[in-house]
């Protein structure tokens, strides 16, 4: 009883230690190591940077409640300076910036459930330094950007000489209305799924980047990518089991529509409707041939009726039994064979029913 009480007592003291560290704020402010909660809106402000993670500071969350941070155009709304890590920002809303959150050679980072829009470009991460390649191991997850120049910009090092970054997420977010969704410029292994880019000029665009892993995406946009040099990329993962961005069914590749409904997901063949197109997806022919090979179909998958599972008896060893478990789900499974089932049930009850009052 006493050690309960004792644990009790620790957890308590733990958590209100927690809560002390938490800074709750109401402005712009410059955040150094700790948790910052955003208790109101701040509109239409006029500054250079509203939330700045300095050069070199860690373990700083800020957790917006979903409060809006406004600007007038120009400035930074969230800024990650160089050498910051493990940095956090969650439940934010942003517009009107020209950068809405941007990561400046910083790394170990999450943002997520966080939204940009009416900026110049919504997210960015940005590597400076020419002793790269860097890993910013950098996840945007539950993120959107909207009507803004660039939706989620990664670009390394563009100067002389030119250095990459690298491990950046960019999962389950969307992106519409900009004119690039997404552009890639000297970066290389990262990562975009589960992510609906629609309705913007170009849905990805490629500069100088390599090995770009894109899968289980929704691509509907003018031009769903716009290749200014062309380098090797990735474009589906192994076929799965998963929620997929469009339909249902397996995960694998992207579906490719557009704004008229007749991309290439929307008209291919599936003969075995299995939610896949029968043929891969060339992606474009250089430098050299790419394809998505799991590229989604509009039909759903056939379900597959399964009133036993057959799959534990082995052909060899169970072969009568094995036939037995088919002959069941065949029965109850086909339309006809239901039907049948009932009628024998109603037809078998009529016939004690009637047996029943004759006795009497």
């Amino acid at each position: 009883m006493k050690k309960g009480i004792i644990a009790i007592s620790i957890a308590m003291a733990l958590l209100s230690i927690t809560n002390a560290c938490a800074v709750n704020i109401t402005d712009c402010a410059t955040l150094s190591s700790g948790t910052y909660y955003l208790t109101q809106d701040i509109i239409n402000k006029s500054v250079s940077v509203c939330m700045n993670v300095p050069r070199n500071a860690h373990y700083v969350t800020l957790d917006c409640q979903n409060h809006l941070i406004d600007g007038s155009g120009s400035g930074y709304g969230i800024y990650i300076d160089e050498y910051a890590g493990y940095v956090t920002i969650r439940n934010c809303r942003l517009s009107d910036w020209q950068r809405g959150v941007f990561f400046r050679q910083s790394g170990d980072s999450l943002v997520e459930n966080t939204r940009v829009e009416s900026s110049q470009s919504c997210f960015v991460v940005h590597g400076y330094e020419t002793w790269c390649p860097c890993d910013l191991n950098v996840t945007l997850r539950n993120c959107s950007a909207d009507s803004c120049a660039n939706g989620f910009y990664i670009i390394g090092y563009t100067g002389t000489p030119s250095e990459v970054i690298y491990n950046i997420t960019i999962d389950s977010c969307e992106v519409s209305n900009s004119n690039a969704g997404i552009k890639l410029d000297e970066t290389l292994n990262n990562t975009i799924k589960n992510t609906k880019i629609h309705h913007n000029d170009y849905g990805v665009w490629f500069i100088n980047t390599f090995y770009n892993h894109f899968y289980n995406n929704l691509f509907n946009n003018t031009h769903n990518l716009n290749f200014q040099t062309h380098n090797p990329q990735f474009w589906n993962t192994t076929r799965r089991s998963g929620v997929r961005i469009y339909g249902t069914g397996e995960i694998g590749g992207n579906y490719w529509t557009n704004y008229t409904g007749n991309g290439y997901s929307d008209t291919c063949t599936d003969a075995d409707s299995d939610g896949f197109c029968d043929s891969p997806l060339l992606i474009t022919p250089y430098p050299s041939p790419q394809y998505d090979y799991l590229p989604y179909s509009y039909l759903p998958p056939k379900v597959v009726c399964r009133f036993i599972d057959c799959s534990m008896l082995s052909p060899k060893r169970e072969f009568f039994f094995l036939q037995v478990c088919h002959l069941i789900n065949w029965w109850f499974c086909t339309p006809l064979a239901i039907y049948l089932t009932f009628l024998m049930i109603l037809i078998v009850g009529t016939v004690l029913k009637i047996k029943d009052m004759i006795g009497k």
